[in-house]
């Protein structure tokens, strides 16, 4: 992806994503980070890592429920029930159109099992 495409989708992400009340990430079919939202910063997420090191549970370079390719290769979203620190959350992979090795990745309800385990 050329700088300024890859700039440009960045600032629709921003524009889309930042005051979403999850962390969500728009990632890279390698699994590398490249935007974050406010909420992900606010958790520790960073540009460039690899979303799986965030995950303590990660089998090699990928979650061990990880649906990204599954999301890519159909092209259409993926939603599944998942466990974050033994609450249930509803974790989604959403692809992007004209980008067909990138994608959204959230789950909602991660933010408050966080939360409540920093006693908020």
């Amino acid at each position: 992806m050329q700088e300024t495409e890859r700039s440009a989708l960045i600032q629709a992400f921003l524009a889309t994503w930042e005051l979403f009340p999850e962390p969500v990430s728009l990632l890279d079919r390698s699994r590398t980070i490249l935007a974050i939202n406010a909420l992900g910063r606010r958790f520790g997420m960073s540009i460039g890592d690899k979303c799986f090191s965030l995950n303590p549970e990660a089998h090699g370079a990928s979650c061990r429920t990880c649906r990204a390719n599954e999301a890519l290769d159909r092209r259409e979203a993926v939603i599944k029930p998942d466990l974050f620190r033994g609450q249930d959350i509803q974790a989604y992979w959403v692809p992007l159109p004209g980008h067909d090795d990138c994608y959204i990745h959230f789950a909602i309800g991660v933010k408050a099992v966080a939360e409540s385990l920093a006693g908020k």
